[in-house]
């Protein structure tokens, strides 16, 4: 399977992730990063804050890249890195991708591309379908601009504890049973390249990034917390 999940792959993966943030200023195109979804557990004193100021949106969701990155990015409208390329500003990123991670310790849940493959196990749609399995990665309420691929989205901490719940009750086992490739496939479930192509390997991918997002709502709901994610 080409979707690596080793450590070196997971930092570039939230490097990444960050960069899903410049691309609400136009200065990348949205296959830079494909398609990732990230979510941040929030204190829900900071909801009014969130919601009134993009910039604290964008910071609490993706983080601010270093300087020289997005200078270079405004300047050219990408950035290469192959075969050594701009090596400087790569261990820039490498270490401001580390400083993140400590920053957001467990506030943070990144499911790269798994999130649609996740959708669709817990719903059986590749669309939202207004149910509370639905609210875990393609529900809430709209907050601030385009994120790359809509808004971002807020869910309260009564919506949190709910999930929480539903992910709890909801095993791999369950979720192994209603792994379909063909029917993923033509539902455009994506990254819908994978599923027939690489079957249990693609199946392993989601389940492995499915108990990051059960743990995530599980410490959100015990601590109380609001949750704000989006796909970039």
């Amino acid at each position: 399977m080409n979707i690596s999940t080793g450590s070196f792959t997971s930092r570039f993966n939230k490097l990444l992730v960050a960069m899903g943030s410049l691309l609400l200023l136009g200065l990348a195109n949205p296959s830079f990063a494909g398609m990732v979804w990230t979510a941040r557990a929030i204190d829900p004193s900071l909801i009014s804050a969130i919601k009134s100021d993009i910039q604290l949106l964008r910071d609490t969701l993706f983080g601010d890249p270093p300087k020289p990155f997005t200078e270079k990015l405004k300047k050219e409208g990408h950035v290469e890195f192959v075969a050594g390329a701009n090596q400087e500003l790569m261990n820039e990123l490498k270490s401001w991708a580390e400083h993140r991670k400590t920053e957001v310790g467990d506030t943070e849940v990144d499911l790269d591309k798994a999130w649609h493959g996740i959708h669709y196990l817990l719903t059986g749609s590749a669309e939202p379908n207004g149910t509370l399995a639905s609210k875990v990665i393609m529900g809430g309420e709209d907050i601030g601009p385009d994120q790359g691929y809509g808004p971002a989205q807020l869910l309260y901490p009564e919506e949190v504890k709910a999930i929480a719940q539903l992910l709890e009750q909801t095993n791999p086992e369950t979720l192994r049973g209603r792994f379909k490739p063909k029917e993923m496939t033509r539902a455009d479930v994506y990254p819908s390249v994978i599923w027939e192509r690489d079957g249990d390997q693609a199946l392993k991918y989601l389940l492995e990034d499915y108990k990051k997002l059960v743990a995530f709502y599980k410490r959100a709901a015990e601590r109380r917390q609001a949750v704000i994610f989006a796909i970039s």
